[in-house]
């Protein structure tokens, strides 16, 4: 195995616990919230969307931190320029 596919196994194995972890655990807490108060789920719905919330956003600082200081921005027309010199070329020969 490379090491950029044991990074990519790393990252989806993060990103999956780091998903799952917040949803279940606020999820957990509603209900007992629920439980202990007497209502009716409100406190489940709440606090599973706060989960959720969480968890996207647990998700997004990891991707973020994986890409910190990589250049991930495409410039569309350098690429352009490179398909129509690269053509001009193969025609001139």
């Amino acid at each position: 195995m490379n090491k950029d596919s044991t990074k990519a196994i790393a990252l989806f194995t993060q990103v999956a616990v780091s998903m799952l972890v917040p949803i279940f655990i606020c999820f957990f807490a509603g209900r007992a919230i629920d439980r202990l108060i007497g209502t009716e789920g409100i406190f489940l719905i709440i606090f599973t969307v706060l989960g959720i919330l969480a968890g996207f956003r647990s998700v997004y600082m990891l991707v973020r931190g994986f890409y910190k200081g990589k250049d991930t921005y495409i410039d569309m027309n350098k690429i352009k320029r490179e398909l129509k010199d690269s053509e001009s070329d193969d025609n001139d020969e």
